[in-house]
């Protein structure tokens, strides 16, 4: 078992008006495992689990308002708000199996996992839905966020396959989820004002994502690739979201010299920036190249590499930062070039 006592504060001011908002969490979880050895001999073991959590959740908050251009008696007016205070209770819950196994040249791993949980909107979600600029389109409220999700997964290895390839190893990876939300927390996007929340009363994302690696020549060779389709109910609930993404990474590895080269593809996705705004990008690609020379000498380790990252942004780099970020343009895939020297004793 385990307690423990959460405390936030957050003070947000703007203009005359002042929001002071607390909240205090009282957690009480556990974890369950049990294992059974399987009497089979193609089965190592089976794992189960069980979790839980409680929280009780306190929020108060106070408000101040001033009205400087409104005097009485030379005195500036002055309201405050009566303290308010909201007591609830969340929780979640997790039960997941784990199996695994191995054969004369194979091994695998299955696991599967239902669970559900429920979370309250943050202090600055309540600040901003009930104190900001922008009209909150007519939403009353902002109520607690609801999530079911369900997952499986497989892994396969198959060591030295009969075929007339050297192949070394095969890996195969198959990955399928499904996430339903009820009440699902958003946020709308406006220039030059923070984001508003809001309640989306169904929102479900799902997916599946698979994987294939081969090694081959005693490891000097890996080749994988992998891919992640997902089915988005709603682009807004779930932004900077690509609707699909291929990667292929292919590495050469001879000791002395390694080449590694990674090539992605990405699909269409809603974006939004906030204070900037909201668009659509349109499918894109990318690619990453390096090249690492190894050599011992005077009795030290050295490394040299040359990474080119992101080669296919390099029409990119005139661009503005405001140009960059209304096309949804992430820094992290800006064009660069990199040279790395390693001394290891």
């Amino acid at each position: 078992l385990h307690l423990s006592l959460r405390r936030q504060r957050q003070m947000c001011i703007r203009d005359s008006h002042i929001a002071d908002m607390e909240r205090n969490t009282d957690a009480l979880a556990f974890v369950t495992r049990w294992s059974a050895d399987a009497d089979h001999p193609n089965i190592d073991f089976i794992n189960w689990e069980l979790s839980y959590r409680m929280d009780q959740i306190e929020t108060f908050q106070n408000e101040h308002y001033e009205f400087p251009l409104l005097v009485t008696g030379g005195q500036i007016i002055i309201y405050d708000v009566p303290q308010s205070r909201e007591l609830k209770h969340v929780s979640s819950k997790r039960l997941g199996i784990h199996l695994e196994g191995r054969g004369e040249k194979v091994w695998y791993s299955i696991f599967a996992n239902q669970g559900n949980n429920q979370r309250l909107p943050t202090l600055a979600d309540l600040f901003r839905f009930t104190n900001t600029e922008t009209d909150s389109l007519l939403d009353s409220l902002l109520s607690s966020e609801y999530l079911n999700t369900t997952e499986l997964n497989l892994q396969l290895r198959i060591s030295k396959p009969q075929t007339e390839l050297p192949i070394d190893e095969v890996s195969l990876g198959l990955d399928v989820f499904m996430n339903g939300y009820t009440n699902k927390i958003a946020y709308r996007a406006f220039e030059g004002t923070p984001t508003i929340p809001f309640n989306e009363p169904i929102a479900e994302i799902r997916g599946v994502e698979g994987m294939v690696g081969l090694r081959m020549l005693d490891d000097r060779f890996l080749f994988s690739t992998s891919a992640t389709f997902l089915d988005i109910s709603s682009p807004m609930a779930f932004p900077n979201k690509p609707e699909y993404r291929l990667v292929y990474t292919g590495e050469v590895n001879l000791d002395w010299l390694v080449i590694s080269l990674d090539h992605v593809n990405e699909g269409e996705q809603y974006f939004f920036i906030p204070g900037i705004g909201e668009g659509l990008r349109k499918p894109r690609e990318n690619a990453n190249l390096n090249v690492t020379l190894r050599k011992k000498l005077l009795g030290l380790n050295w490394s040299l590499s040359y990474t080119w990252r992101n080669m296919l942004s390099k029409d990119e780099l005139d661009w503005t930062l405001e140009e960059s970020l209304r096309r949804g343009f992430n820094y992290f895939e800006k064009y660069r070039e990199i040279i790395n020297l390693k001394v290891e004793l």
